[in-house]
């Protein structure tokens, strides 16, 4: 609103108008901003100097704030430093054992997780944008200047706050609705959220009902995700099972004498324990009973009496045998990318006493495989049950609620 006086004083040159910008309340900080009332014959180009800086601080932004991502120098120095370091790791470790004669497909997954990454740090430097309210508008701006969304304040519709958390670490996301659009801001990359708050806000109704709706969303998403990968894992490896389910016998075995050079000894890690043996002619290469074979074997006994030194007889797969140690054979994909250091022992013994048998074995792995298919096609049918109930409320909330609706349920803040 502009109030203007002309006292028509002969020789005046201007008369200067107030006008408040904005809707903005008193703890919300008052531009006044001074207009000059121009007459007809005056050239704009005789403005004095205080005439212009008057004009062009209408077009300057009231407030400048962050939106999703902050554009702080320190912030980009993080980002930067993370995303170089994390493509480097990657770039490193992925090249290391790329070249190996039998690159491990875990350590080759590890390095180019690193590196996406490390490249997607990067690339997220571009998408930083910074905000700028004007009396009318909202202005949304990439770092480099472009704009590239405008909001003017009677296209907002309604407001929603909702909470989030990680870490010990709390915040608070404003989402400002417009008919074609969604606007959000973070309390967590604005250092004055409480201000642009105010603003936003400010003569549009507050939408609980969508709030409560992100709340259930962000839920059901999470359960629903996780209940759908959870579900096909166990499907998959209860499939692998069942076609894996066969008794090995001597001809599907190689007898190996050879001198342990390791200290005898039971490992013990949280999801399980096995028994890790290193022979003299065959130092690449790890010898182990693990699962079935350790739970089938005397492993306090193998501790007690071998020692580094002593001759063993093991009997290993007549495949990995032909594939891995005498390179008869040469190895699949799968063979030289899993696992290839680690060839498993299906019976062990010495001068005095047998540690494992291979009947020993066989009865331990039949059992264990009976109870892993029954307790994981239990667990299995649960998680898709609970994905199929997800997909059920999707489908209604897809069908009955729009984010298009009028808000319903709404208060003023």
């Amino acid at each position: 609103m502009i109030n203007c006086k002309n006292p028509n004083r002969s020789g005046s040159k201007n008369v200067f108008c107030y006008e408040i910008i904005g809707n903005l309340k008193r703890d919300s900080r008052l531009y006044l901003h001074e207009l000059p009332q121009q007459r007809k014959y005056r050239n704009p180009s005789h403005y004095s100097i205080r005439e212009k800086q008057i004009l062009e601080q209408k077009h300057r932004p009231l407030l400048k704030a962050e939106a999703h991502v902050t554009t702080s120098i320190f912030f980009v120095i993080i980002q930067l430093v993370g995303g170089v370091t994390f493509t480097y790791i990657g770039y490193d470790v992925f090249l290391k054992n790329i070249f190996e004669s039998y690159p491990q497909i875990f350590i080759v997954f590890l390095g180019s997780l690193f590196s996406i990454l490390g490249i997607s740090a990067l690339l997220g430097i571009y998408f930083l944008r910074n905000t700028y309210f004007f009396e009318d508008r909202i202005e949304v701006k990439h770092i480099f200047g472009f704009t590239i969304i405008t909001i003017a304040y009677s296209e907002r519709v309604s407001w929603a706050e909702v909470e989030e958390s990680s870490d010990n670490i709390e915040w608070k996301n404003l989402i400002i609705y417009t008919k074609k659009h969604k606007f959000k801001i973070s309390s967590s990359v604005h250092y004055n959220y409480e201000y642009a708050k105010k603003i936003l806000t400010a003569g549009i109704p507050r939408d609980e009902v969508k709030e409560q709706r992100w709340y259930d969303k962000k839920l059901l998403f999470f359960f629903g995700g996780f209940s759908l990968m959870a579900g096909l894992l166990l499907l998959y490896l209860i499939y692998s099972m069942i076609t894996t389910d066969k008794q090995m016998n001597y001809n599907e075995l190689q007898e190996i004498k050879e001198v342990i050079v390791n200290e005898a000894k039971i490992t013990r890690l949280r999801a399980g324990a096995y028994i890790k043996m290193e022979l003299k002619s065959y130092p690449t290469f790890s010898f182990k009973m693990d699962e079935a074979r350790y739970s089938a074997c005397n492993a306090q006994d193998y501790v007690n009496n071998v020692k580094t030194g002593d001759t063993l007889t093991l009997f290993v797969s007549k495949k990995q045998y032909q594939t891995k140690l005498t390179k008869e054979i040469p190895l699949d994909f799968f063979g030289k990318t899993i696992g290839y250091h680690q060839i498993p022992v299906y019976e062990l013994e010495d001068k005095n006493q047998t540690y494992l048998s291979l009947q020993d074995y066989n009865a331990e792995a039949k059992g264990q495989r009976i109870d892993h298919i029954v307790v994981l096609s239990i667990i299995g049918l649960i998680f898709l049950v609970c994905f199929s109930i997800f997909v059920y409320i999707l489908i209604g909330e897809l069908r009955g609620n729009s984010e298009n609706e009028e808000p319903i349920n709404t208060k003023y803040q």
